[in-house]
């Protein structure tokens, strides 16, 4: 005899390989650009499944490239409300934001993506692009060389490494002389 929860293991089982299924394919569609038919892919996912954390990212993801922002940005919340420590929902509601023309709103989740992930590239560029809009210039162009590698280093400190590497040749040649 076959028990009820024998029958509901197996279903939920199906289910999660349906959706694992399914959650390809809409990356499948993401991927050759066809972002509306990714969409229907992800939302009959979330009828089945309305906690699937990576269906509400990726729908998002579908509606940001369709410029369809404030929906995107309700995917995300949704995300992020799911998982918390989920960073690229985070640096993703910050994007929409920004687009959204809320740049302090869009800092504060960049910021929240990097207390998380405190090096991540898009978290740090998009941080960036926040403090741009908010006229903070000097700390956006510190977010941007933070993202990219690139040490800030004043006009005096190049200058001087310059000026000690062509003394240290000098004396090299000097020395070689005598």
């Amino acid at each position: 005899m076959v028990n009820t929860e024998t029958i509901c293991n197996q279903n939920s089982d199906h289910l999660q390989k349906v959706n694992e299924l399914q959650y390809d394919y809409g990356q499948a569609l993401m991927s050759a650009k066809r972002f509306e038919a990714a969409l229907g892919v992800f939302g009959r996912m979330l009828e089945t499944d309305p906690s699937h954390l990576l269906a509400w990212y990726s729908r998002g993801d579908a509606l940001a490239n369709l410029e369809r922002y404030s929906e995107a940005l309700t995917c995300f919340d949704k995300a992020t409300e799911l998982n918390s420590g989920f960073y690229p929902a985070w640096v993703f509601r910050g994007t929409m934001l920004i687009q959204l023309e809320r740049p302090e709103e869009a800092l504060a989740s960049c910021e929240k993506a990097l207390e998380i992930q405190p090096h991540d590239r898009e978290a740090l560029i998009f941080r960036g692009a926040a403090l741009q809009r908010l006229g903070r210039y000097k700390e956006a162009y510190a977010s941007y060389d933070k993202a990219t590698g690139r040490s800030k280093t004043t006009l005096w400190q190049r200058l001087s490494a310059k000026l000690g590497g062509l003394l240290h040749a000098g004396a090299h040649q000097t020395a070689t002389v005598r």
